[in-house]
């Protein structure tokens, strides 16, 4: 698998049709140049992609920089090298 086919099955594991997501993720694949140590730190990702596929517009809170690297770029990466249609997920 690779990182966006994980991050894709670990989100929703029963398929994109089915509205059950999984943001509890320990498991992070990712080249450790690029791993912080936090395993936290992608689970909260994890969420905040379920919530943006959910239809959710991101937190006032959250940087919107930040959303835009680590949630909606990388959602839409995985999305559209899977061919998944990218409609119907929250503007950042």
């Amino acid at each position: 698998l690779s990182e966006g086919e994980y991050r894709l099955a670990a989100l929703q594991p029963l398929g994109p049709g089915a509205p059950l997501y999984m943001a509890n993720n320990d498991w992070v694949v990712s080249e450790t140049r690029y791993m912080y140590g936090d395993w936290a730190e992608e689970s909260l990702l994890q969420a905040e992609r379920a919530l943006r596929v959910a239809g959710q517009p991101r937190p006032a809170w959250l940087d919107a920089d930040y959303y835009e690297q680590r949630v909606a770029s990388v959602l839409g990466a995985d999305r559209r090298a899977a061919g998944l249609e990218l409609t119907g997920l929250a503007a950042a």
